[in-house]
């Protein structure tokens, strides 16, 4: 073989490997969009270098291709946190863009409501969710729930008999104490509801029956509020606790714990509007920007590229300890190596 042939497998080596840092060279002429960010894994987080990484990152990377422009991106911190004792999730990012402080920003809790939008416009939805409860397996198969009603339906125990006299008192509540030793032992915990302030906020205005009647019982036991997501998580891990939040952060969670499943928030009676969640970019109103955020994000729809991203950072423990579209990129990329060098040789051969 020529030795100049080793340089040439070489090159296709680097070629077939780096092919995402070569289609991506810095482009000075294109604009620069300044963002920002809400750090949490997998959305955004920062490697060992500080460098952000993730989902959003990989999103803006296909997106500024397409779209033709540069962005940077930045965790701006909690600087405008409200004194909400239950708010977990930093408000400030919408007053940030309404103040022009950034061109866009982009969060796992930035979906479309009325009030966001007279500050802000969102771009088309790059994410969809409902509201789920979040509950432990073995709580499902011990209390035999199956849907949302079932969890609603859940009765407390009757209270006991009241007693005639003093000594009938005293061997009732021995008989009652014994009684209820043996229930706890045969009959499951009442499962609680619990959420956090946004989604109690986000159920209060709904007007169905089924989001009236979540909202009724989260409003009476105000102490199963979850301070944050990762508290909710928590007790619906050790605890007769069904946590509600957004499907997409509840399947995170299962992937986390796959002792975890989710019961769906739906009912005929249960207007889609009123537990679904769109996802999007905000920017400025009338922002010019946006409209080209638009278009990239329905080609990455329309080529399925964007599944491919989600996918990359959903599924990736419980089911079957790997992630399938890491796999297939780990497998196509060793294939094409190996078809650069096949092909190398057969030509310098």
């Amino acid at each position: 073989m020529p030795p100049y042939s080793i340089i040439i497998m070489f090159i296709a080596i680097a070629m077939t490997t780096n092919i995402s840092i070569w289609a991506q060279p810095a482009n000075q002429n294109r604009p620069t969009l300044r963002g920002l960010t809400s750090l949490r894994p997998p959305f955004v987080e920062k490697d060992l270098n500080g460098k952000l990484i993730g989902f959003f990152v990989d999103l803006l990377d296909e997106m500024a291709l397409i779209g033709n422009f540069n962005y940077s991106l930045r965790d701006p911190g909690n600087q405008h946190t409200s004194n909400d004792p239950f708010q977990n999730r930093p408000p400030g990012l919408i007053t940030d863009i309404h103040q022009n402080r950034a061109d866009f920003a982009i969060a796992d809790y930035l979906y479309r409501t009325a009030s966001a939008q007279r500050y802000v416009e969102f771009t088309d939805s790059y994410m969809e969710s409902n509201l789920s409860a979040l509950i432990h397996k073995d709580r499902i198969i011990q209390n035999n729930i199956k849907t949302i009603d079932d969890l609603l339906d859940q009765r407390t125990k009757p209270p006991a008999v009241i007693p005639i006299n003093y000594q009938q008192q005293q061997q009732q509540q021995q008989s009652n104490q014994q009684q209820s030793n043996q229930q706890q032992q045969q009959q499951p915990e009442i499962i609680q509801l619990g959420t956090v302030r946004p989604i109690y906020r986000d159920l209060s205005v709904g007007t169905d029956p089924l989001s009236r009647r979540i909202y009724e019982q989260l409003h009476n036991n105000p102490s199963n509020m979850a301070e944050n997501r990762q508290i909710g998580i928590e007790r619906a891990l050790k605890t007769p606790y069904a946590f509600i939040q957004e499907s997409i952060n509840n399947e995170l969670a299962m992937d986390e714990y796959c002792e975890l499943t989710q019961i769906k928030l739906e009912s005929q009676n249960l207007p889609k509007a009123d537990t679904h969640y769109e996802f999007g970019i905000i920017g400025q109103k009338f922002s010019t920007h946006l409209e080209t955020m638009n278009r990239a994000i329905r080609q990455l729809k329309a080529n399925g590229r964007l599944d491919e991203l989600k996918r990359r950072y959903w599924n990736r423990k419980c089911n079957g300890g790997t992630n399938n579209f890491e796999q297939y990129r780990y497998l196509m990329t060793v294939v094409t190596t190996l078809f650069s060098l096949f092909m190398s040789i057969f030509i310098l051969s």
